[in-house]
């Protein structure tokens, strides 16, 4: 088995302490960017660090120890000590100098730092308290309704070294793996469905930011591509990225599904037989628009797109009863259980239909003899005992269904697939143009996403954008918002309350690689397609008209130095375009990021530019079949979750 370069003799996580210079230097930087009212800052990142892999304690290690290093700064900020005994002034005048640096490394650095301190400044908490700048930016949490009762699931008990055999393993239960084992196991066959995060319920749910990221979101919220122009965002835990979604439930385009089928090989996605699926998916989902009244900041989307002439749609969602107007923390978890996510029901149908689960289980490598898949090798951990165990899965058939970044990896880890693995990656790349307005907008109440400009769908060729309006809580807003100074960073957190956020995304024409560390952990490389660059280009374009066209008194880019315009300023929209188009898009001089994540095991009937071939299973090797986002050949140009399920449940039957 693959050595778990986190786990010490125990099997807990190795703890991570950071020098006394490294901490002088870490608070140094901290109370230059956000001095977070006195929150024991570094205390958070150093824990946060004891489940952070190797190769990034190591990055950021280094980045510290260049920012102590008086000859380092010399160079970068024209002072020749250590930022740990610069006054803030000079502190705050050499990260703005990282962040508008010519030099890429440098703004990476800037961006990693930024993204640290600005997120848990705003997020974090100590145990029983509030944040203490909540006040500052108008934030005040919802009230905490009554939990609803939690699905009938009652997972296996891994406290000690285990040997488990099953007919099939699923690897991950979020929108691929859930339908795989609720379909296979209402068949009557013998499932397994492993998941690497916890099991989490509506008594769980609390709708804190912090503490529901911490749990059960990658990376804790920050994880990012390797050079870090990528946020990117995903759940772990039982259900997967569908419990912390923003429901947003949209069927596959018919012209992708078309392409997909007559340019890759995937038979049968144009039929009435895939289009029943899609439709199966939807009704299990509780698909609609009843549940769709506009918030402020999806208003403004509407208002302004349909003063301009463009289209505009309510979006369906994936939720049965919702209260819109307490909504809010939906996107931490839905404590009222009424977001039909994969827990809700493609994991309680297998639970019911006799499947075992196995949380807090991680697949190490997959195993095959002859060709021919065996079972499985995961690591078991006990939070309760702050143990793991090792636990070996034999099976005869596995579904690989941990996402487009963790499916990937695994085979890497495992040797096995052939040279497409880890290629193929999309992205659906996102940024914001927020706008500022003189009533409140709240944007973390409400129904959270219930709109869409479709106007500029396919602007070029099969590429294009659309434009949706995007929640934000204090954390994760201040990861996104741009910092240039201390007092500038401040006083445009302390307008969140005023802000809206719309967002483009773009169906990318780029694709990105997953590959892995040595300690074993995945590393994703993202670079951006100089087209969608042009697309994110014309989206901020058309988010700026869109705010100027509902009222907003300014609008501005996520830039490290924004673009910014005021309202009354003549011709405001051609000044942001005439700037924007001359700033460009850069990593890490603009906040990007992107909350699907697909490819990686593409799909296709030919093997020499395919993972996977078109009835689910890998190349190369028998009774292994991928069935989630990963398989996507290209990206599908809409929120994803109703695809991957069908596409998830079209692999299902034909592994009868």
């Amino acid at each position: 088995m693959t050595p778990d370069p986190q786990a010490s003799a125990s099997g807990a996580p190795s703890p991570v302490r950071l020098t006394p210079g490294e901490r002088a230097t870490l608070e140094a930087v901290c109370r230059a960017i956000a001095p977070g009212a006195g929150l024991p800052l570094v205390d958070f990142i150093e824990q946060g660090l004891a489940e952070t892999p190797a190769h990034l304690h190591a990055r950021l290690r280094l980045l510290l120890r260049a920012l102590t290093t008086p000859a380092a700064n010399l160079i970068l900020a024209g002072r020749p000590r250590g930022i740990a005994a610069m006054s803030d002034e000079e502190a705050q005048a050499l990260l703005r100098r990282l962040g508008l640096s010519r030099v890429g490394l440098a703004r990476s650095a800037f961006h990693a730092l930024k993204s640290l301190a600005g997120f848990l400044a705003y997020a974090a908490h100590l145990p029983g308290q509030a944040n203490p700048l909540w006040p500052e930016v108008g934030f005040t949490a919802a009230p905490l309704p009554p939990a609803a009762s939690p699905p009938p699931i009652t997972p296996l008990a891994l406290t000690q070294d285990a040997r488990l055999t099953a007919e099939i393993c699923v690897i991950g239960s979020g929108a691929g793996g859930s339908v795989v084992a609720a379909h296979l196991a209402q068949l009557g066959r013998d499932v397994l469905l492993i998941e690497r995060g916890g099991c989490y319920t509506a008594p769980d749910y609390t709708g804190d930011e912090y503490e529901t990221l911490q749990r059960v979101s990658l990376g804790k919220g920050l994880f990012a591509t390797d050079d870090n122009a990528f946020g990117l965002l995903a759940g772990m835990g039982l259900g997967g990225t569908t419990v912390i979604n923003w429901t947003t439930s949209l069927d596959p385009p018919a012209d992708v599904l078309d392409e997909w089928e007559r340019d890759h090989g995937i038979d049968g996605l144009t039929g009435s037989a895939f289009r029943a699926v899609i439709d199966m998916v939807k009704a299990r989902l509780h698909v609609t628009t009843a549940h769709s009244a506009h918030n402020p900041n999806n208003q403004i989307l509407v208002d302004g797109a349909r003063a301009l002439g463009y289209a505009v749609q309510t979006l369906p969602r994936s939720v049965e009863g919702c209260r819109e107007e307490d909504c809010g923390p939906c996107v931490y978890g839905c404590r009222r259980g009424r977001k039909r996510d994969a827990l809700h029901t493609w994991v309680a149908d297998a639970a019911a239909a006799g499947a075992r689960i196995a949380v807090g289980c991680t697949a190490e490598r997959i195993l095959q003899r002859n060709g021919s898949v065996i079972g499985v090798e995961a690591v078991a951990r006990d939070p309760a005992a702050g143990r793991r165990y090792r636990v070996e899965i034999a099976a005869p058939t596995v579904v690989l269904a941990g996402g487009a970044v963790f499916s990937p990896a695994l085979l890497l880890r495992s040797g096995l697939g052939n040279a497409q693995v880890g290629r193929g990656l999309r992205l659906h790349p996102v940024t914001a143009a927020l706008g500022i307005y003189d009533h409140p907008i709240e944007i973390w109440r409400g129904a959270q996403q219930t709109a869409v400009c479709t106007t500029f769908e396919r602007v070029a060729g099969r590429h294009g954008f659309w434009i949706e309006a995007s929640p934000g809580h204090p954390g994760l807003a201040a990861l996104a918002v741009p910092w240039i100074s201390r007092a500038d960073y401040a006083s445009l957190m302390g307008r969140l309350r005023h802000i809206s956020a719309l967002i483009v995304l773009v169906r990318d024409r780029g694709t990105g690689t997953v590959r892995v560390a040595r300690d074993g952990s995945p590393i994703v490389r993202y670079p951006l397609h100089p087209r969608d660059r042009e697309l994110l280009l014309r989206g901020l374009e058309e988010m700026a008209k869109i705010h100027l066209a509902a009222g907003a008194r300014e609008v501005l880019s996520l830039h490290t130095r924004p673009i910014r315009v005021g309202a009354d300023e003549p011709e405001a929209a051609e000044r942001f375009s005439r700037a924007l188009w001359a700033e460009g898009i850069r990593p890490n001089a603009v906040t990007l990021f992107s909350a699907h994540l697909m490819g990686g095991l593409p799909m296709g009937a030919d093997r020499s530019r395919a993972a996977v071939d078109p009835s689910g299973r890998l190349y190369g090797v028998r009774n292994l079949y991928v069935a989630d986002a990963s398989v996507f050949p290209s990206a599908p140009a809409a929120n994803p979750q109703v695809t991957i399920m069908a596409m998830a449940h079209r692999i299902a039957r034909r592994m009868r």
